[in-house]
């Protein structure tokens, strides 16, 4: 019998949860852009989620957007992907413990893939590192081709691959236009937002045709337009939401997997495995996606986890004997029903192990 495959986010359960490169994008903005957008940007994030909420059974919006626009204003500001692979170098820090969890699954012929959200740069730095090929790594901007996928598996020159899956030398190009069409953009998505809160159905049939008619007739020139319609509307550069679950569907069209994540993003990939572990995860959505929750400062307790599902064809032989395992880790393990009949509980365990994550990354920064 084969092995499951493994696929996870990056952002929280590789690196740790206090490296958020969307907003350390916005932190090197320059003040000008920073004061204009930082509030705006909150309310985007808001609205992202809610409108992902709202269109989720009919796979509308696919949330995780938030890095796209901050890459947005990064080209804005006149940054190359050369200034954030810097960025990311310099702030990224690994969570305790996934170098072994890396290796434990390497040696157990255990294949491994990032679906994640983040800049390019952030999931191919890690994946050059553990030596994960580039068709395993899904993530925002653009989606490579099947012969990039064969050319980069076999020529690894991460500089390169970043160029090619990055948006950023294209947006760059008309900074002031960009700029005025993030503007209406951001205004309407979050108009849309609110209108859904209502419950007011025509005024989100209204915006929704008015967020094509700035799409398609803001931006003048045709280059900077159709990536934008990429990113923004075909949404091939967003893998958050439905669009990761989607990702899954193209790995494992069976399920064969076994899917690490964190966040509302994670919910529809959580739901999808066939085996989903929610790790250090304070979303509702993603929780009551999850077959099981994970609060943990040492992810090296994964090791003994994927090793029993892995045996068990994506079950556990015994839960509560790997609880007593997870507890000689001081982290906890959540059953499906512990999620369901003890929810608070569940989420304030994990938020304490989550701050306690991001106060050790803040110190360390």
């Amino acid at each position: 019998m084969e092995n499951l495959k493994f696929v996870t986010d990056v952002e929280g359960p590789v690196t740790n949860p206090g490296f958020d490169f969307a907003w350390l994008t916005l932190d090197s903005l320059s003040h000008r852009l920073k004061e204009k957008y930082y509030e705006k940007i909150k309310r985007f994030d808001e609205a992202d989620d809610g409108i992902w909420l709202n269109e989720r059974n009919e796979q509308g919006w696919s949330t995780g957007t938030t890095p796209i626009i901050s890459q947005c204003l990064a080209a804005c500001d006149g940054k190359t992907d050369d200034d954030l692979l810097a960025i990311t170098k310099q702030k990224i820090v690994e969570n305790k413990g996934i170098d072994e969890v890396i290796k434990f699954l390497k040696e157990e012929d255990i294949e491994q893939y990032f679906v994640t959200s983040s800049y390019p740069a952030v999931s191919l730095l890690l994946g050059y590192k553990y030596d994960i090929p580039s068709s395993h790594i899904h993530c925002s901007g653009h989606q490579l081709s099947g012969i990039e996928k064969l050319y980069f598996d076999s020529n690894r020159d991460l500089e390169k691959e970043l160029r090619e899956r990055s948006p950023i030398s294209i947006l760059r190009k008309h900074p002031e236009e960009l700029e005025a069409f993030l503007d209406k953009f951001m205004d309407n998505f979050y108009e849309t937002y609110k209108a859904y809160n209502r419950g007011d159905e025509q005024q989100v049939k209204d915006l929704k045709k008015k967020h094509l008619s700035i799409l398609f007739h803001e931006i003048s020139n045709d280059e900077v337009m159709y990536e934008m319609y990429y990113l923004l509307l075909k949404q091939n550069g967003v893998m958050g939401g439905h669009k990761k679950k989607m990702a899954l569907e193209s790995i494992s069209p069976n399920r064969e997997v076994i899917y690490l994540g964190d966040g509302i993003v994670d919910a529809d990939a959580l739901n999808y495995a066939k085996c989903g572990i929610s790790v250090n995860c304070t979303n509702k959505y993603a929780l009551a996606a999850s077959d099981m929750n994970l609060a943990t400062n040492d992810f090296s307790v994964l090791i003994p986890i994927f090793s029993d599902i892995n045996n068990n064809y994506g079950r556990l032989s015994d839960f509560e004997k790997l609880k007593r395992e997870v507890k000689a880790y001081d982290g906890i393990l959540f059953s499906r029903d512990d999620i369901q009949t003890n929810f608070n509980k569940v989420r304030e365990t994990n938020k304490e192990f989550k701050t306690e994550l991001k106060l050790e990354y803040e110190r360390i920064a």
